[in-house]
């Protein structure tokens, strides 16, 4: 899908929101900071996506390579999603049959591939909670130090890749303290 002519995908999955934080991530990689139009400086915004935007503004000038890598970065992740997803299942003991079906179901769902195509931080967000969910779940085997220096940096990330990930965050913390 992500191959599809730019402006078929623009018009079909990137929202408003995709190009203004692209606007943002434009202006940090020109030395400006995080705002929107180069002078205000904003704070609306989730900075682990801006950030992993910025270097499309580094390696080319043509004005539509951002919007591409952004929806390739949003995709990567978007297949991640559909790998964590079969992870999770495989460790809750799911049939092969299960697994299998619910990963093509994820990979062709038209609300899941909106959300993998989006440019915005949803399918990041995804990674990094599913990733702290599944260390999170192995804390009843293993604790030592490494895995929880892993969760907390993944709690970290997922907060910067969104803010209402610190709902999941608080859980995580709540399940390693008992």
């Amino acid at each position: 899908i992500g191959f599809q002519p730019l402006l078929h995908l623009d018009r079909q999955f990137l929202p408003d929101d995709t190009y203004y934080t692209l606007s943002i991530s434009r202006n940090i990689a020109a030395g400006l900071g995080p705002t929107t139009d180069g002078v205000i400086p904003t704070s609306g915004f989730q900075p682990l996506i801006a950030l992993l935007q910025v270097p499309a503004f580094w390696f080319s000038n043509d004005p539509w390579w951002p919007v591409v890598w952004t929806i390739a970065i949003s995709g990567l992740f978007g297949i991640i999603n559909v790998g964590l997803l079969g992870r999770v299942l495989v460790q809750s003991g799911a049939r092969p049959v299960t697994v299998l079906l619910a990963a093509i179901f994820a990979a062709t769902a038209p609300a899941v591939l909106g959300n993998s195509l989006n440019g915005l931080e949803t399918s990041l967000a995804a990674t990094i909670g599913m990733m702290a969910a599944l260390v999170a779940g192995g804390l009843a085997r293993d604790t030592r130090p490494g895995r929880l220096i892993l969760l907390g940096a993944l709690c970290g990330l997922a907060l910067l890749a969104r803010i209402d990930t610190a709902f999941l965050v608080l859980l995580i913390g709540l399940l390693a303290l008992s």
